[in-house]
């Protein structure tokens, strides 16, 4: 999955960015690739809208362009992610 401009934004400032957006589940997992502009995450919230869990993805180098989410099981397939990326 490509990094839609239509849902993401970036802004940067004094050298960090900040990638902010929302992100569809397609099936009941729990884990979701989101794509960012980002090369290293100094922290990464979200929370789901259909079922208020909290979400998080780890710190560290980006890989291949993405980072994983992980929420609360019991999510639904329909269920939309809304996060922010701290990093550079």
């Amino acid at each position: 999955m490509g990094l839609d401009r239509t849902k993401v934004q970036t802004v940067g400032m004094m050298g960090g960015k900040v990638d902010v957006g929302s992100i569809a589940f397609v099936t009941s997992a729990t884990t979701i690739a989101v794509p960012t502009t980002l090369s290293y995450i100094y922290a990464g919230v979200g929370i789901t809208t259909t079922t208020p869990f909290g979400a998080s993805c780890p710190v560290g180098k980006v890989t291949a362009g993405s980072v994983t989410f992980t929420r609360a099981s019991g999510g639904t397939s329909a269920d939309i992610l809304n996060y922010v990326l701290f990093g550079y």
